[in-house]
């Protein structure tokens, strides 16, 4: 399904699509991408869901039709992660760990050199272990 309109044509109606088809939206005239905007002063998301607890759902970024990053929470860990598609960059998990370049963060913040083999590297910051503040 491909829905092609001018701007004039958007902003009269909202736009629901449910289909098991993917949609196209393509904008032409003065829009550039896609722009979502609440007509009240109440807060606006896009929801994004799946048909299944074990699907993933998330964003997919590309530049030229070519995929470059995706953002998306992981429905069997339950943790969110930030990929340059073929690795996890950022994983953020359901106590507010941070893992950067490490998918099981073990601490508020976790760093870890990218392609190291052990634990070189990884920075942390506070914590009730022995070694409190900066560990390099």
């Amino acid at each position: 399904m491909a829905l092609t309109t001018t701007p004039s044509e958007l902003t009269a109606t909202a736009l629901t699509l449910t289909t098991v088809a993917q949609p196209n939206i393509t904008s032409v005239g003065t829009l550039t991408g896609l722009s979502v905007t609440s007509a009240s002063s109440s807060n606006n998301f896009i929801n994004i869901d799946t048909t299944s607890a074990t699907q993933h759902s998330g964003l997919i970024l590309k530049q030229g039709g070519s995929s470059k990053w995706d953002l998306y929470a992981d429905a069997s860990t339950s943790k969110f992660y930030l990929s340059n598609i073929s690795t996890v960059r950022i994983a953020i998990d359901t106590s507010g760990n941070v893992g950067i370049n490490h998918t099981t963060p073990e601490h508020h913040l976790h760093v870890v050199e990218p392609g190291a083999t052990n634990e070189d590297g990884i920075v942390k910051i506070g914590g009730s272990t022995a070694a409190l503040g900066l560990e390099l």
